[in-house]
């Protein structure tokens, strides 16, 4: 019983590892996408301002 226990929570740690990690994957790309964006606008405001 107790070793019944003891490994369905090792394995619910488990699961919640991986999704942490998951999230963590998925923070990581959307931080990224949203920073590429943001540089991108950025230079085309630029190179809007410079032409004129």
């Amino acid at each position: 019983m107790i070793a019944e226990y003891c490994d369905y929570k090792l394995s619910n740690f488990k699961i919640f590892f991986t999704e942490i990690k998951k999230l963590n994957l998925a923070a990581c790309i959307v931080k990224t996408q949203v920073n590429s964006t943001y540089k991108f606008s950025l230079n085309l405001r630029f190179d809007f301002f410079v032409k004129r």
